[in-house]
């Protein structure tokens, strides 16, 4: 097993890969523990891998973060957020992208980011990586290096997935943007959310011949 990101709450694997609890990090009632790995919302999102048949490579948006927890006694209650914690603190948040040899699970490269990676990626015929970021750059990638080739700022923050079309022979790249986010984002992303908000929309770019 290959950690996509950084993973302290187990020390293992046992028969039928089942996890082996670290005894350290698990949540408690009497005190706050600090620094459990993944956070809440795991060491990746919902948002889209993407793979190359031209270099066997598997490339991965990841979140790297950790929280602190203690936890409380709670009734369930219809419409309320049920986490049974009486402190849940998210620590740095960052992330990034990782290119990982699909048959061996060799990490060949990694692009960290200061935000966690909130777009989906997209790879093409001619070498790149597409992605986007919560800072709103939308960015071409080599994708045998991750060596970023051009990048644009879309004005806000970048959750959706790239995707690409042709019209008459010319080939487009298309990126849905627009602030926002699930889970812990909204804590997260509170600061940027404050300059870095100016509303969603699709931007179309053409590929050079």
């Amino acid at each position: 097993m290959v950690p996509i990101a950084r993973v302290n709450w187990v020390t293992g694997f046992g028969e039928n890969c089942r996890p082996i609890v670290n005894p350290d990090k698990v949540p408690r009632y009497d005190k706050v523990v600090t620094d459990i790995a993944p956070i809440l919302d795991g060491g990746k999102e919902w948002h889209p891998a993407a793979y190359s048949p031209l270099t066997k490579l598997i490339y991965i948006p990841y979140i790297d973060s950790s929280m602190d927890v203690q936890a409380k006694n709670m009734a369930w209650k219809r419409g309320e957020w049920f986490l049974s914690s009486r402190v849940l603190k998210a620590n740095p948040y960052t992330g990034g992208i990782k290119a990982f040899n699909a048959t061996s699970g060799e990490l060949v490269w990694n692009r960290p980011q200061s935000t966690p990676a909130t777009s989906g990626l997209m790879t093409t015929a001619g070498g790149l990586v597409f992605s986007g970021d919560a800072e709103g750059y939308f960015a071409a990638m080599r994708d045998d290096t991750g060596e970023t080739l051009w990048r644009f700022q879309v004005g806000t923050g970048i959750h959706g997935n790239p995707t690409t079309f042709t019209v008459d022979g010319k080939q487009y790249v298309a990126i849905v943007y627009g602030p926002g986010g699930g889970s812990l984002w909204p804590l997260v992303y509170d600061e940027l959310f404050k300059h870095q908000n100016r509303g969603g929309g699709m931007m179309v770019f053409g590929l050079a011949d």
